[in-house]
């Protein structure tokens, strides 16, 4: 079923497909509030912070519209957001655990370094790793990543300015991956 960027479900009942609303309406409304969202988040509350992200950096970086509009739709401009994967959970667990090699680019000894303590602590430091964070929702395990400029810290991933460094960090590493650029 279609989800509106808050996560509510969109039930459409008989009464709505065959009354006001038709689905096709329906997109293009929801369509044109998206722009209208992440032009408001753009314009409005991170603006500047976009632009100076933006303008700080002599690597070629998405366009503010473009971060507008991941912000609107990950985290809805709220700075605090997270939220909980449970498939990463699982998959740093066998990595940590059961021997799988690495998740990403993160091998067994970056989980053990950055746990420590041993396996009962393993699984309160790993609730920062297992969700998204911040204005991008970007995932925890990221600030293990060799390139991060987080300090191996998810935390600071709910300040906008360095959620967004390292939204642009993680954005040149896919396009360079891809060959995108």
């Amino acid at each position: 079923m279609p989800q509106t960027p808050q996560g509510k479900l969109l039930l459409l009942t008989g009464a709505a497909i065959g009354g006001i609303y038709s689905p096709k309406h329906f997109w293009k409304t929801e369509k044109k509030n998206e722009r209208s969202r992440a032009h408001a988040v753009h314009q409005t509350q991170f603006g500047d912070a976009i632009a100076d992200h933006i303008d700080a950096s002599s690597v070629r970086n998405a366009p503010a519209a473009f971060l507008a509009s991941l912000i609107a739709n990950e985290s809805g401009g709220n700075p605090n957001a997270k939220r909980f994967e449970s498939h990463v959970l699982v998959s740093l667990w066998q990595v940590l655990v059961d021997g799988a090699p690495s998740y990403g680019s993160i091998g067994r000894a970056d989980l053990a370094a950055y746990v420590g303590g041993g396996i009962p602590y393993a699984l309160t430091q790993l609730d920062d790793l297992v969700h998204s964070h911040g204005l991008t929702q970007i995932m925890g395990w990221h600030v293990l990543e060799e390139n991060s400029g987080l300090d191996r810290n998810p935390l600071l991933l709910y300040q906008p300015a360095r959620c967004l460094a390292e939204t642009q960090r993680l954005l040149r590493d896919f396009a360079r991956q891809f060959s995108l650029d």
